[in-house]
């Protein structure tokens, strides 16, 4: 599976053969959008980084059960952004 933006909006999701993309995950209230997706190594969730006006977070969204949780939040200058699962087990 591929995740990917669409500008102002949230991810998207299309099988690794192509397809119609569908939708991953859902705005919430004040976000303009979803960015960097990167999966986990069990492909069963999903980094990302969801930004309004005046924040940033990062978040995890399980592909099996729908569920979004918020890891960190700050400012859209100062990050955080570009969220990385490295295999050591830590985010970047």
């Amino acid at each position: 599976m591929i995740a990917f933006p669409a500008f102002a909006s949230a991810l998207l999701l299309v099988p690794d053969a192509g397809g119609t993309g569908q939708p991953l995950t859902r705005l919430e209230n004040g976000e303009a959008g979803h960015r960097w997706p990167d999966f986990l190594p069990d492909a069963r969730a999903v980094l990302f980084d969801a930004y309004g006006a005046d924040f940033t977070r990062i978040a995890v969204h399980s592909l099996e059960t729908g569920e979004r949780r918020d890891l960190l939040s700050g400012d859209p200058i100062a990050g955080p952004t570009y969220p990385r699962y490295v295999p050591s087990g830590h985010l970047l």
